[in-house]
């Protein structure tokens, strides 16, 4: 073996993208926004960008009870196990906001996970296996209570091998 296979390995692994996580989201951070909302996301509600905990990382709050983002993806590798999702967020105790995935866009929703509040901005995150066969996965965020939800550097990670995650 010569010393450049290591980096030949890598170069080939980085190129089929099989050896890491696949980014699920377009726009995770938020930061790009087309009129009044985040591009790539469809929203259903009332919305408003605002900071986080630094005035110019860009949020998203959740202005009333029933706003929802979601964003549809039909690419995800046929691989991918499991899911991780991870966000920045401020949440009050009735804000009561909720990430789903509805398989193939058909309105059953799958899987879903109430994120636990925190008063001020913390990350938050989750893992979740993925049980059935798709074409796609509609990702959605949900606030279903009165209180304050915001949101940034919202991510989902799909990976292959789930061993690796805290399920």
């Amino acid at each position: 073996m010569s010393a450049r296979t290591p980096f030949l390995l890598a170069v080939v692994c980085l190129l089929l993208t099989a050896c890491g996580p696949q980014e699920l989201l377009d726009n995770y951070y938020v930061d790009r926004w087309c009129d009044d909302a985040p591009c790539a996301w469809e929203v259903a509600g009332e919305i408003e960008q605002i900071g986080s905990w630094h005035p110019r990382d860009h949020a998203i709050s959740f202005e009333t009870p029933g706003t929802a983002i979601s964003q549809w993806n039909d690419e995800i590798d046929d691989r991918v196990g499991c899911v991780e999702v991870s966000m920045l967020a401020r949440i009050e105790a009735d804000a009561h906001l909720v990430f789903t995935f509805d398989y193939d866009d058909d309105g059953l929703i799958e899987n879903e996970r109430e994120l636990e509040p925190s008063e001020s901005w913390a990350p938050r995150s989750f893992t979740t296996r993925l049980n059935a066969e798709f074409d796609g996965i509609r990702f959605t965020l949900r606030k279903e209570g009165n209180g304050v939800a915001e949101v940034a550097q919202l991510r989902a990670l799909g990976e292959l091998d789930c061993a690796r995650l805290p399920l």
